[in-house]
């Protein structure tokens, strides 16, 4: 951001130098214009036509028409010694002929990019004439060009030429430069961050840099000098290409950034718009082409201004959107400035003879700054989260470090106090035996061991570190064990022979603690409804009971970790079982739901086959 702002301070310093270094050797005293609508005037009609004024930058933009200019100068002190040139910008005009009267005689030339750069009077960039020393000081000029009529005048001596070119091919090396070194950065990180708005960034500035040879003529004077034709049909597509790279640009980085409908859509008429251009200007009308290829640029501008005004007053959240809604702002202003004189919409003034280079330049600057600080956005963004993934990764290692503690825990938990209980159980097997509190007791120590399974199964759960195997399951056959001595209490309706393939230890598991739920929450003695149907693809399980005391359970929660009802304090459990049974349900592809009914409980259980 440096380099483009010390770029920026440098050429910017150097085209007031070169502005105020022109002030006061401008022979010119007055200059007019006249357009020969018919096409045929010659120079006899001409000196008798009504000429108008005008002042500093003939601006006619693009005409089909031949424009007669009429230039009156005095002449230098030193013109026997030195002699006087007529100097011409743009360098891109196709042809102007000059018209000497000395004595009785017109004496008549002509240059332009149509003609061989050694034809030329001074080999120089800029267009030029040698004056004949014993011309009138009236001249005539006509100018006939396909591109558009703008058109810089100046009389000055040859030694006063000789600097104004220096100067200029001074400032405009360090343009050149300027714009490699724009170039090769952009291309370098395009390369390296595989960024396609930083790549077409660097597109853009390729064009610009072939563009601004053409335009200032440092192209025709050193390829192709001498086939002239050539270089002014390719400079009309180098023309075409600068804007279009630009367009191209553009429509990536704003639907990067806003990706709104309105910007999209725009951009991508106008890119059409663009491609048709390269097809007038070969087969069609070249003119045509130029000028629509200006045109074209005031959508683009609405854009922009959309863009700036949008992130004034939406405020979106995007990177930098104060800097980026400055760019777009003044991006609209020096597009305004590049394409009203070509146009014809203002004259201007010698400055605007190089707006269309002052934009490109400006542009390339304020995009280069705009594109270095989201670079730096980015970057900061990165750096945010490797920082969050750091923490997140210890935070995951610390979980694991802990689930493996519990894991360990639980393991020697349920090894610890299995072997007490089946001490426990032992004893009251000998000791109660036929005793009316036996019952009590082994109920007690199947509780117990009931909520040990269930931790360490919800351990295993947590931790994710069970792994499916998957064999044929019979239905009936593990219900029926499952079903052991209570079978008495429940209606069963179950097709026959009915299988599925599915992790038997989870199937047992899962209607383990459904068909245990239902006996510990259901009336005593009440008859349990259990129901099997199937279909293609599933076999759904639905089981009902009625309530106990512990009345119907909350729909929203019942499945939530260690759940239970207000009311059931009194009977045993661990408030794992119904949420083992959807996580486990899960885990096989299946569904799990609570629809109570009519004041029945009733759980519908879904498995794939």
């Amino acid at each position: 951001m440096r380099l483009s702002k010390f770029i920026a301070l440098v050429w910017l310093g150097l085209i007031s130098w070169h502005a105020s270094a022109n002030q006061g050797i401008n022979l010119i005293q007055s200059q007019a214009h006249w357009i020969d609508n018919s096409g045929q005037a010659v120079i006899e009609q001409v000196t008798q036509s009504p000429f108008e004024p005008f002042q500093h930058l003939l601006a006619k933009g693009y005409s089909k028409h031949p424009i007669w200019i009429k230039v009156s100068y005095k002449k230098a002190a030193k013109q026997d010694q030195e002699g006087l040139v007529l100097r011409i910008l743009p360098t891109y005009l196709d042809e102007v002929t000059l018209y000497q009267r000395v004595g009785q005689q017109w004496v008549i030339s002509s240059t332009g990019d149509r003609y061989p750069f050694a034809e030329r009077d001074n080999q120089n960039t800029a267009l030029s004439f040698n004056l004949h020393p014993q011309a009138e000081d009236d001249i005539y000029l006509r100018l006939q060009t396909t591109s558009t009529s703008l058109m810089s005048l100046e009389v000055v001596t040859q030694k006063h030429f000789s600097q104004l070119e220096g100067r200029r091919d001074t400032l405009l090396g360090i343009y050149f430069g300027s714009l490699i070194i724009l170039m090769l950065i952009s291309s370098t990180i395009g390369w390296l961050s595989k960024q396609i708005h930083w790549r077409l960034f660097a597109l853009f500035e390729f064009a610009e840099l072939i563009y601004v040879s053409s335009f200032t003529g440092y192209m025709p004077r050193f390829i192709l000098p001498n086939h002239p034709l050539a270089m002014d049909l390719l400079f009309g597509i180098f023309v075409i290409t600068h804007i279009f790279t630009g367009v191209l640009f553009h429509r990536s980085l704003l639907k990067n950034l806003l990706n709104q409908k309105i910007i999209n859509r725009t951009f991508n008429f106008v890119t059409v718009l663009y491609i048709s251009l390269y097809a007038i200007y070969l087969f069609y009308d070249r003119q045509l082409a130029l000028s629509s290829s200006l045109l074209l640029m005031m959508p683009c501008t609405l854009i922009f201004a959309y863009v700036a005004l949008f992130i004034y007053v939406k405020k979106p959240q995007i990177p930098n959107g104060p800097a980026v809604a400055f760019v777009y702002s003044a991006l609209v202003f020096s597009i305004l400035f590049a394409v009203a004189p070509p146009l014809g919409l203002i004259n201007g003034v010698e400055i605007s003879l190089y707006a269309s280079l002052l934009n490109g330049f400006a542009f390339s600057i304020l995009m280069f700054i705009l594109l270095v600080s989201d670079l730096r956005y980015q970057e900061r963004q990165l750096i945010e989260l490797e920082k969050r993934a750091l923490i997140s990764n210890q935070e995951i290692a610390s979980q694991r470090a802990e689930n493996e503690r519990q894991s360990k825990f639980m393991a020697m938990l349920s090894h610890e106090l299995k072997t007490p209980l089946a001490v426990i159980k032992l004893a009251v097997d000998s000791g109660l035996k036929n005793n009316r509190y036996e019952s009590h007791a082994n109920k007690a120590i199947t509780d117990l061991n009931q909520i040990i399974d269930r931790s360490v199964q919800m351990s295993r759960l947590d931790q994710g570190s069970y792994e499916i195997q998957k064999t044929e399951v019979n239905l009936g056959e593990l219900v029926q064990s499952l079903l052991g001595v209570n079978a008495h209490r429940f209606e069963l309706d179950m097709p026959s022979d009915l299988k599925i393939q599915s992790d038997s230890f989870l199937v047992q598991i899962i209607l383990g603690n459904l068909i245990e739920n239902s006996l510990k929450y259901s009336k005593e003695e009440s008859v349990i409804s259990v129901e099997f149907k199937e279909s293609d693809e599933q076999v759904i399980m639905t089981i009902s009971n009625l309530p106990n005391i512990a009345g119907m359970p909350a729909s929203d929660v019942v499945f939530d970790k260690f759940y239970r009802s207000s009311n059931a304090h009194h009977i045993s459990g661990s408030g794992l079982g119904l949420y083992l049974v959807k996580a486990l349900t899960e885990m096989l592809n299946g569904s799990i739901t609570y629809q109570p009914k009519s004041g029945w409980v009733k759980f519908i259980l879904c498995l794939p086959k």
